[in-house]
């Protein structure tokens, strides 16, 4: 990836959580009505395919969203982390 590309892409990233956190704090009851449901999907999966995926989701987050990195630091395809 160039240079200026992961620059964005690390800026959009830092934008997109700033918002977030703004939101989170100044009307917290709307942050919690936004997620509930997204949260209470994750609870319909088995233990074992939640574990899979919060690894997948954690990793793909330190290393920037790189399907490549990602893929090979969890020995798995890049298609198959972003099918996850």
């Amino acid at each position: 990836m160039r240079k200026t590309q992961r620059f964005f892409r690390i800026v959009w990233r830092i934008n997109a959580i700033m918002i977030l956190a703004i939101a989170a704090v100044s009307a917290p009851e709307v942050m919690v009505k936004l997620v509930t449901p997204t949260i209470e999907c994750f609870a319909e999966l088995a233990h074992h395919e939640r574990e899979i995926l919060f690894d997948t989701f954690r990793v793909w987050v330190e290393n920037d969203g790189s399907l490549r990195v990602v893929g090979e630091l969890l020995f798995c395809h890049r298609n198959t982390v972003r099918h996850r």
